[in-house]
């Protein structure tokens, strides 16, 4: 999933971060132009990292708290 966001919130990033009004094909050509494929996935590594103690601790909590409803049920 993150491998399929990161390039879209990367280019939304840079025409949110552009000081002057361009259109979403000038931002994909800069940002090929200024580091090739890799410009598309700044910060990737880090957000897999994280991804796997984050939803680890999520369903933790759904079964967590489904235990302790069943037991009021």
């Amino acid at each position: 999933m993150w491998t399929l966001v990161f390039p879209v919130d990367t280019i939304k990033s840079a025409l949110q971060a552009s000081a002057t009004p361009t259109t979403l094909p000038a931002t994909v050509r800069m940002l090929n132009a200024k580091g090739g494929i890799s410009a598309f996935f700044p910060g990737l590594g880090p957000a897999l990292l994280r991804s796997f103690p984050a939803n680890a601790a999520t369903f933790l909590g759904v079964e967590i708290a489904r235990k302790g409803l069943d037991t009021l049920f």
